[in-house]
C-alpha cells in the first residue's frame, strides 16, 4: 500500500518536470468613446473564452486570469512573472478607487482558460486516488 502511494506521489511530482507549462496571453479592454462602446485587444480573451488565435507563452510560475470592472472593464490572461512578489495573489472582488478586481492564479498547463481558475489536473487526480485508497 505504501509503495503504491509513493509511486503516485513520484508520478505527480515528476510528471512534466522537464516541460514548462504554457499560459494563455491576451488582454481585452472595453471603453466608451464618443458614446460608442469599443473593445481593444483579442476578443477571444473575454468570457466565454475562445482560444482561437490566442498566444501561448511558456511559464515556470503561475498562470493568471484577472478581471477589472469599472469605467474601463478588462480581462487579462498571462504568466505571472513578477520577481518582486514571489507568489501570485488570489483576489476576489477587491475594490480600489472605484475599480473591482478579481485575480485567479493556477499552476497547470493552459489553466487560465476557465471562468474561475482552479487546481491543476495532476493535483486533483492525486487527491482523488489518495481518497479512494483510504
Amino acid at each position: 500500500m505504501q509503495a503504491i502511494l509513493v509511486g503516485i506521489f513520484l508520478v505527480a511530482a515528476f510528471c512534466g518536470a522537464d516541460a514548462t507549462m504554457q499560459c494563455y496571453n491576451c488582454t481585452l479592454l472595453s471603453m466608451t468613446f464618443s458614446g460608442q462602446e469599443m473593445q481593444v485587444g483579442e476578443k477571444g480573451c473575454q468570457d466565454p473564452f475562445n482560444n482561437l488565435n490566442i498566444t501561448l507563452v511558456p511559464c515556470e510560475t503561475s498562470c493568471v486570469k484577472s478581471i477589472s470592472e469599472g469605467s474601463m472593464p478588462s480581462i487579462r490572461r498571462w504568466c505571472y512573472d513578477e520577481p518582486s512578489i514571489p507568489e501570485c495573489t488570489q483576489l476576489e472582488n477587491f475594490e480600489i478607487m472605484g475599480i473591482t478586481v478579481s485575480q485567479y492564479c493556477c499552476t497547470g498547463d493552459k489553466c487560465n482558460n476557465a471562468g474561475a481558475v482552479g487546481l491543476s489536473l495532476i493535483l486533483a487526480i492525486t487527491a482523488a486516488i489518495t481518497a479512494l485508497l483510504f
